[in-house]
């Protein structure tokens, strides 16, 4: 069998803020509601990014990086609303104002931050210790074809559709200055209710014996 030559496909992919950690209604601040703003915003299925600025211009923090965190959801609300659970565990934890779990995902915890919602939680604690700001972004992008498969904004319910377009995000997220928390090789990611049970009991050679109360 004989292929052609390679061919290019241009794919316009657009990321729009739609809420900051700055923002009254930020939804993973201490305490915050839903508002109906941020929930009209997180409904559906996504492709987001969440981007971790250092904490000033001139810090030394993540290397004076900035993070980013891409992901799919097909129930984007739902997976905030897991975040923020896992975020109320994380700050009632007994360590979590001395790097309960550092910015970089180190190794102790590897396994357990497979789970999206893990590592996006961690991140935020972080951030929110530092008094560094967040960005929520969603990814906009236009109609295009490979081969024959048409890929739209209208068919990310279809989960296959997510993943291409969301492989699409992290690999144009990525370049100078820019740490990606999406590199991570090991363990199966985790389902929450099975991540949280972990966390309560300890597990980890840093979190071994601390345990942290149910919200």
């Amino acid at each position: 069998m004989t292929y052609g030559r390679p061919a290019s496909v241009e794919v316009h992919l657009g990321w729009t803020t739609v809420a900051t950690s700055d923002d009254s209604d930020w939804y993973f601040a201490v305490n915050q509601k839903l508002s109906p703003r941020f929930k009209s915003e997180i409904e559906g299925p996504r492709i987001y990014r969440f981007v971790f600025s250092p904490p000033s211009s001139d810090s030394d923090d993540f290397g004076g990086n900035s993070q980013i965190y891409v992901g799919e959801s097909e129930r984007f609300e739902r997976r905030c609303a897991d975040c923020k659970k896992v975020l109320t565990k994380i700050r009632k934890s007994p360590s979590a104002s001395c790097r309960w779990t550092d910015p970089k995902l180190v190794d102790d915890w590897k396994e357990m931050q497979r789970n999206p919602c893990v590592r996006i939680a961690a991140a935020l604690q972080n951030a929110e210790r530092d008094k560094s700001k967040v960005e929520l972004q969603l990814l906009q992008f236009t109609e295009f074809w490979v081969n024959r498969v048409q890929v739209t904004p209208a068919r990310l319910g279809d989960q296959c559709v997510r993943r291409l377009v969301e492989n699409l995000g992290i690999l144009s997220s990525d370049g100078p200055k820019i740490d990606l928390l999406n590199h991570c090789k090991n363990s199966p990611i985790k389902p929450l209710s099975q991540v949280l049970e972990d966390l309560n009991s300890g597990t980890g050679r840093r979190g071994r014996g601390a345990q942290i109360e149910a919200p």
